[in-house]
């Protein structure tokens, strides 16, 4: 797995992939956000998107990705990370709903 992406100013992404013999099947990104705390705006990381080519699915490619995203998160010293995405999917590996942690829903 590979960084595709470095700081790209105070708007700081980056990405992972998996390869297989040289070919991209999947890829997760990794950017900055940041949560209205009380007193101040705390940074956090927002994972997404993972997406993982059809015919690398169910083999645990998208599970390495998304493990590796948390340890990348992890590593930069920010004190959450969130995503959007099917709990389904996510609570599997670990992830639960943010509401039942007392962070509001936000409306767009």
């Amino acid at each position: 797995m590979a960084h595709i992406w470095e700081s790209l100013g105070h708007h700081r992404r980056s990405g992972l992939i998996a390869e297989e013999r040289g070919a991209v099947v999947g890829h997760v990104g990794l950017s900055l956000a940041w949560v209205d705390a009380r007193r101040e705006l705390v940074e956090a990381s927002m994972l997404g998107p993972l997406c993982v080519l059809p015919e690398r699915q169910r083999i645990g490619v998208g599970t390495a990705l998304v493990g590796m995203a948390v340890e990348t998160a992890r590593g930069s010293g920010v004190p959450a990370l969130f995503l959007e995405g099917n709990p389904f999917f996510y609570g599997a590996r670990g992830f639960e709903r943010a509401d039942r942690r007392g962070t509001k829903q936000v409306r767009r």
